[in-house]
């Protein structure tokens, strides 16, 4: 697979919050169904002036993805999710 090839195959999320600063995010991409987990991945957050995220996941596999994002610190906990219909690729995924 060239580089280009992996710039089709892979989504940035972009991610904002509001109040406190997360110290931990988690990524989590499921079936279409949002019931079985493919990926999860966790990763402790650097403090920062501002609450945005840049979240990579490369996709392997065409079809309709769940994908859930959890951001947390010692007193709170910010969850979002959204559906993503990937075609590997194809430069036009998009969102559902």
């Amino acid at each position: 697979m060239d580089e280009s090839e992996v710039e089709r195959n892979v989504v940035d999320l972009t991610v904002t919050c509001q109040g406190s600063l997360p110290t931990e995010v988690c990524t989590v991409v499921s079936d279409a169904d949002c019931f079985m987990p493919i990926h999860t991945m966790c990763n402790t957050v650097a403090p920062s002036n501002e609450c945005q995220l840049v979240l990579r996941h490369f996709f392997n596999d065409s079809g309709i993805f769940c994908i859930n994002v959890s951001m947390t610190n010692d007193v709170s906990l910010a969850v979002t999710s959204a559906k993503y219909s990937m075609t590997v690729d194809d430069s036009k995924p998009t969102f559902l």
